[in-house]
């Protein structure tokens, strides 16, 4: 990308400019001094012209000097030997280049011959300082490259390390929207992405520079702008989408648009879309370029996301098929785990713990009974009260538990909580009798998940009792059984009518 002209002091050094115009002083019978377009001394050789009325902005020769469009014409003063040369870059002003030669009171220009040679070398001078402000142009373009190139591997490095620990579709769409609009601000961002089936692109963000979300919106991968950036692959720019034939709107209004597709391979994920800069300038390329970097990681992180789930429902059907297997061993607590599970991750919400913990305990609670296993089918399914040496085989089902789950790496943190699950908050639990706060939370919330669901299921013993009749029980337990602030949760989740509607 090439970058706009800059000052003459950008373009060379104020001690180069010094030297240069000493070195031209002892070369040539001249005095020199170069004026930034204000007209303000921008460097002289130290001992240079010094007659204030040559150097005055508002003087005839420097306003027409500076007024100049074409670097040729050499002016000059009418009574002295004083010649002003224009000095551009990119075609564009950056200042003037003030010649005096030397004389002895008199005008030596009056002499063709020498006023002939005196142009000529002020030609001279004046070409070579442009020879190094070009130079200079091409060395501060090149800076300027390497800073903006730098600037966005660094972007890049960053947005790759947020995106890298992420799985969750809505975490990622909101770190890329807020990169792309720190390094764009426009007045409307949307990231839509694209359906695998049917293509469709549906709006997962949508919103203004001022964070205020718009309405979502999906759009047919065959119409408009944002379709043909999708099934071609390809970033458009389009300067007025009202001049753009297949343009469809959506719920906020737009003039101007950047749309880039987030592709991988030939697989193009979703689009993100910004709308009309903050400054009303158009897009320029290197904004394009620079969120189609942005757009690369993220395509990457929701392809990632989306391996992730698949893997994910692939490891929890078959754990869910397991489950569902050795509950199915007796009928009065088929589905048993699944409800525990997922009245577990409610408790869990409505404490407040973190997404990612919510998913481990929900894991865990899937697994709490998966001890049994090893607990003779005799002793599951007796209709009748347990003898004591009966109830000591059934309360070894979490050791159980532990031992199968020890064996699987990635299960090595669910251990401990499925371990403690039957402790109770008083210490009178097994099967380590720890009390209070030093049985794991996630331990207390499947207790109170489990005991709600085996009091509300059937058994061979009884019929399951109303939710109503499960909170004042878990209620009356509260700080002897039951943590008191899981039982809090419990209640608060049975008031709002979360429990409605689980597996049956």
């Amino acid at each position: 990308m090439t970058a706009g002209p800059a000052t003459i002091t950008d373009l060379i050094h104020p001690e180069q400019l010094k030297k240069f115009l000493q070195q031209a002083e002892r070369n040539h019978p001249v005095s020199l001094a170069v004026l930034d377009v204000d007209g303000q001394p921008a460097s002289t050789s130290g001992g240079g012209i010094q007659t204030a009325d040559e150097l005055r902005p508002d003087s005839d020769l420097v306003k027409r000097g500076l007024a100049q469009r074409n670097p040729d014409p050499m002016l000059r003063h009418p009574t002295i030997p004083l010649y002003a040369a224009g000095l551009f870059c990119q075609e564009t002003s950056v200042g003037l280049l003030l010649i005096r030669f030397q004389s002895d009171g008199t005008d030596p220009e009056t002499d063709p011959m020498t006023r002939g040679q005196n142009e000529r070398e002020a030609r001279q001078i004046r070409d070579h300082l442009q020879d190094l402000i070009t130079a200079g142009y091409e060395l501060f373009n090149l800076s300027a490259e390497i800073v903006r190139n730098y600037e966005e591997l660094a972007l890049l490095y960053d947005l790759s390390i947020k995106l890298s620990a992420q799985s969750d579709l809505d975490r990622i769409c909101a770190i890329v929207a807020d990169e792309v609009q720190s390094v764009l601000p426009v007045k409307n961002l949307s990231i839509l992405l694209a359906d695998a089936k049917t293509g469709i692109l549906r709006s997962k963000i949508a919103a203004g520079r001022d964070g205020r979300r718009h309405p979502p919106f999906q759009l047919d991968p065959d119409r408009g702008i944002t379709g043909r950036v999708a099934q071609s692959g390809q970033p458009l720019i389009v300067c007025d989408v009202g001049q753009d034939p297949g343009f469809v709107p959506v719920g906020y209004p737009i003039t101007s648009l950047l749309c880039v597709p987030m592709t991988l391979g030939r697989k193009t994920m979703g689009t993100i879309n910004v709308s009309d800069k903050l400054d009303g300038k158009e897009f320029t390329t290197y904004e394009l370029k620079l969120i189609m970097a942005i757009a690369a990681e993220a395509a990457v992180a929701l392809e990632n996301a989306r391996l992730f789930f698949e893997v994910k429902d692939l490891f929890l059907s078959t754990v869910k098929s397991l489950v569902m297997a050795i509950d199915a061993k007796d009928p009065y607590t088929h589905l048993h785990s699944l409800r525990v599970s997922e009245v577990s991750a409610i408790l869990s919400e409505e404490i407040g713990l973190p997404a990612l913990e919510v998913e481990q305990i929900k894991l865990a609670a899937l697994l709490h009974d998966i001890g049994k296993i090893g607990v003779s089918e005799q002793i599951l399914l007796k209709p009748g009260k347990l003898t004591p040496h009966e109830w000591e085989a059934m309360k070894q089902h979490p050791l159980h538990s532990v031992q199968i789950l020890e064996q699987v790496k990635q299960f090595s943190h669910l251990v401990k909580w499925v371990r403690h699950e039957h402790e109770h908050y008083n210490g009178a639990g097994y099967p380590d009798r720890l009390k209070g706060d030093a049985i794991p939370l996630p331990s207390r919330i499947i207790a109170v998940a489990d005991a709600f669901d085996a009091i509300t299921s059937d058994r061979y013993y009884r019929k399951g009792r109303s939710e109503e009749t499960a909170v004042d029980v878990l209620q009356k337990d509260s700080g002897i059984q039951f943590d008191p602030e899981v039982i809090r949760a419990f209640v608060s989740a049975h008031q709002k009518g979360r429990f409605k509607g689980l597996p049956t």
